[in-house]
């Protein structure tokens, strides 16, 4: 999907890959054999640039196993900045010319948009970073070994991070409620009413996933500004297989934990609103790291993206800013199945 450089040698290639070669042999699962990955990655793999600079290439999963894969390319060397062009070779045949040319002029580029402070306290936070989690995931009680909703409020309030009036807990009681999960032991009343972006998300998140629809992918170039010092480069969006995610590289976040891991320190939430204004919570998973700081992840949207659209509202909170960011999207050419 887009190729992201760091100021150190290293370069990434998001990508969204559809395995149409079938595998070895009569009645094979083409889900558990991986849809020939395998033969790709066991060939000479490497690139060169418009200008016959060579590099290699690696493929990093986040899913293996099924006959759709996302992840990363990396290149080693980086291509030179001024390449318009990469191929991607395998055992000396050329697979696919990839562009490189320059964001603005391919209509992809989003201006840097400005920061604002976040004024809901770290215990409220928490709370909603809670909801966001139930949201994604539909499940009220979350892990074995960690608190229910109603303990993590108790001791918030106990510990004074709640204010008496906040209505973030009746807004999670809500949401229990509204789902109608069992086991949260949330004792507060419900409030009436919930976030928007709660209340969309609702409203959408068990729509019927179509079966068997095409899947797409679509470039991304947009450079966010520093959130509580960690710099995120928005560089593809995909749907396959049933799911949509947020391809993101970042340098300087925190590394991604599990739930209140880090003394409960409130981490990053991460929203996205469609053309069609309804919002998606994306929920991070599968960290890669590389030696400089650099991560790339993907992010899990709920509910799911009925169709690419034109343009998006990426909304991305820290621990003491957020920055809303409305991003331009084209699909790429030829990723759509007919």
């Amino acid at each position: 999907m887009s190729l992201v450089r760091t100021d150190t040698p290293l370069a990434v290639i998001t990508v969204a890959m559809r395995m149409r070669e079938l595998p070895d042999g009569p009645g094979t699962d083409l889900e558990i054999a991986g849809a020939g990955l395998h033969r790709l990655l066991s060939g000479q793999l490497w690139a060169v640039d418009d200008q016959g600079t060579r590099c290699t290439v690696h493929f990093e999963g986040y899913r293996e196993g099924t006959a759709t894969w996302l992840g990363i390319a990396r290149l080693q060397p980086a291509p030179p900045r001024g390449a318009r062009r990469l191929d991607l070779v395998c055992g000396g045949t050329r697979l696919i010319r990839l562009p490189l040319g320059p964001p603005a002029a391919r209509g992809l580029q989003a201006g840097p948009p400005p920061a604002e402070a976040v004024a809901v306290p770290p215990g409220e936070r928490l709370l909603v970073l809670e909801a966001e989690r139930i949201l994604a995931s539909g499940e009220a009680r979350g892990p074995a070994q960690g608190p229910v909703p109603g303990e993590i409020i108790t001791v918030l309030a106990e510990a004074g991070a709640i204010a008496a009036g906040s209505p973030v807990p009746g807004q999670l009681a809500a949401l229990c409620r509204r789902l109608g999960v069992s086991g949260h032991g949330i004792t507060v009343p419900s409030a009436a009413q919930m976030p928007a972006p709660w209340a969309s998300v609702l409203a959408h998140r068990d729509a019927p996933t179509p079966i068997g629809g095409p899947d797409a992918c679509a470039p991304l170039a947009c450079v966010l500004p520093d959130v509580d010092g960690a710099r995120f480069a928005l560089a593809g969006l995909s749907t396959a297989a049933g799911e949509s995610h947020l391809h993101v590289i970042s340098h300087g976040m925190p590394q991604l934990t599990d739930r209140f891991d880090r003394n409960w320190a409130p981490g990053f939430s991460w929203w996205l609103r469609d053309g069609a204004g309804t919002w998606h919570v994306a929920t991070a998973g599968e960290p890669r790291w590389f030696l400089d700081g650099t991560q790339a992840f993907r992010l899990r949207l709920t509910p799911p993206l009925a169709a690419v659209p034109d343009a998006a509202e990426v909304v991305v909170t820290g621990p003491a800013t957020r920055i809303r960011a409305t991003i331009p999207i084209r699909p790429a050419p030829g990723t759509s199945d007919d």
